[in-house]
């Protein structure tokens, strides 16, 4: 008897059809603990990164070494429909299209200064630090209100459904807090694109463009497995906020 033939390999998903995907998640989009459902999640580039590689935590040597006391966590927002709003706002900030494969260590409805939550050792021991969060016995659900505390990652929906519900949080970011150990080790498919906000200068663009650039060489990838550079618009009030950045690959 023949052997059945091979299975197919699923097809190579072009520049647009992932594109397309972005928008279909943002369109769907729900308060929800399952972080694909949420909405898209976003991190505009800042000072907590490899400056050169801002797709990697602050490292431990050299001159960027000043922050890796926060190379445990990152700050992100998910955005959908109901939620428009980036940290840093209208400043033309661009940065990175995270897979929802990200681990959470805390959600907050709206900024929850991360920053001022550090962990020695890094990670903290999720019993009595949780990097960029507050412990347990401090966290919403725990103290029964949205505010002044973090939500953990199993209420994300809840920590949603907070900024949605309060009077003004919709005019601001909510802010995930992201472990970064999950971005590292599922490398480089924990980028699904790098952004450029609408709006943006010739500055912000080229700082993207440059990330976008070295992201590719880094990992060998070429147009077929690349995340795209992509447009970012959430001004315009529609559901497809993302579009591949013109004129061609880069």
């Amino acid at each position: 008897m023949p052997l059945p033939p091979p299975p197919l390999s699923p097809p190579l998903l072009t520049r647009q059809d992932r594109v397309n995907i972005l928008n279909a998640r943002f369109a769907a989009a729900h308060p929800s603990n399952v972080l694909s459902e949420a909405g898209v999640l976003l991190r505009q580039f800042d000072s907590l990164d490899g400056h050169d590689k801002p797709w990697i935590p602050c490292p431990r040597d050299g001159l960027e070494s000043w922050c890796f006391k926060f190379s445990d966590r990152w700050a992100a927002s998910i955005v959908s429909p109901k939620a428009r709003h980036l940290y840093y706002g209208t400043q033309g900030v661009g940065g990175l299209v995270l897979a929802p494969t990200a681990k959470l260590f805390c959600a907050y409805p709206e900024d929850g200064d991360s920053m001022g939550k550090v962990c020695d050792p890094l990670g903290g021991d999720g019993i009595s630090c949780i990097p960029g969060c507050y412990p347990p016995g401090q966290q919403c659900p725990e103290v029964h209100h949205a505010w002044s505390c973090s939500f953990p990652p199993t209420h994300l929906k809840e920590a949603l459904q907070a900024q949605e519900d309060r009077i003004g949080f919709l005019s601001r970011n909510n802010e995930l807090v992201i472990d970064t150990s999950s971005i590292v080790s599922s490398l480089p498919h924990a980028i699904e694109g790098f952004f450029i906000a609408v709006g943006a200068g010739g500055p912000e663009r080229s700082t993207v463009q440059v990330a976008h650039r070295a992201f590719l060489a880094a990992y060998r990838l070429d147009e077929a497995h690349a995340p795209p550079l992509v447009l970012l618009d959430l001004d315009s009030g529609g559901n497809l906020p993302f579009s591949l950045w013109p004129p061609s690959f880069s």
